[in-house]
């Protein structure tokens, strides 16, 4: 692949609840820690850019848990993909799924194909009887949402 020269910009959105990891997210995307305390108080979206030879990457954090916000991150330009980030939780097929919907409500079905869905806290798994390893459980969560949602892209 030739490079012209100008990087390709690639925007992408960032939503989900408050607290799910959003912004810790954004931080470690850009390489950069931009503390403002609390990120679910601060009602204002931010945009960051990671940079490399191939394309510069702009991602849009907009706050947790309020739909007009999320809903402006959707309206803040051409988007190339939509990360719905989710908290890890054991219930996979219920509690984790439920989670992307309520996010989802302030998407269109048009914007499925879009989507990649973040799961965070994964440091909360613990082995047990059902899953040996987080391996396991990662390869469920990636089933759960191909199947019952329709997402195929699962971090």
């Amino acid at each position: 692949m030739q490079n012209s020269g100008t990087p390709k910009r690639v925007s992408i959105v960032v939503i989900g609840k408050c607290g799910v990891g959003k912004t810790s997210l954004f931080n470690k995307v850009v390489d950069k820690t931009v503390d403002i305390g609390y990120s679910c108080r601060c009602q204002r979206l931010r945009a960051g850019v990671y940079q490399n030879d191939v394309c510069d990457i702009q991602l849009i954090d907009v706050p947790g848990g309020d739909q007009c916000a999320s809903h402006c991150g959707l309206t803040y330009g051409p988007l190339n993909g939509i990360f719905v980030v989710v908290e890890y939780h054991p219930r996979i097929g219920s509690t984790l799924v439920d989670a992307f919907w309520d996010t989802f409500q302030v998407l269109k079905y048009d914007h499925l194909y879009l989507v990649t869905v973040v799961v965070t806290k994964m440091d909360h798994f613990t082995a047990g009887n059902k899953w040996a390893t987080a391996g396991h459980v990662e390869r469920e969560i990636c089933q759960v949402f191909d199947e019952d949602v329709g997402v195929h892209r699962v971090l």
